[in-house]
């Protein structure tokens, strides 16, 4: 609970750094392949499909929007940057202040959600 409560701090961007694009790509990819909380979703999501009785056509789009969501973190500032490259940096940049500035508010707004979810669903509250 302390984090919530710390004083932020301030990042400054290094000017002569430039876009090392490859490099933070190659690094948000280690990250993806490391969250295993995502990872373990991800899975039982695909299981859950795949166990489904629906036709082969739907399996595959469900299975489809499970690997976009999943690699969306990744591949949406890539897409950004591939396509509109002047245009990503500004909008990626008011982003990442965002995100920089409220992160743990975002964190513990997404456990607090998650776990009751997960607390409801093994309780049985919804079920």
């Amino acid at each position: 609970m302390s984090i919530l409560l710390s004083k932020e701090r301030k990042i400054k961007p290094k000017e002569s750094e430039g876009y090392q694009f490859f490099k933070w790509f190659a690094i948000g990819i280690a990250i993806s392949t490391t969250n295993f909380d995502a990872v373990f979703l991800s899975f039982a999501a695909a299981k859950e499909v795949g166990d489904a009785v629906i036709n082969y056509f739907d399996k595959i789009m469900l299975l489809a929007v499970n690997v976009l969501f999943f690699v969306l973190p990744i591949v949406l500032p890539l897409a950004l940057y591939l396509i509109f490259p002047k245009f990503a940096g500004r909008i990626l940049e008011k982003i990442n202040r965002v995100v920089l500035k409220y992160n743990r508010y975002i964190l513990f707004l997404m456990f607090v959600i998650f776990g009751i979810y997960f607390l409801s669903k093994g309780l049985g509250f919804f079920s």
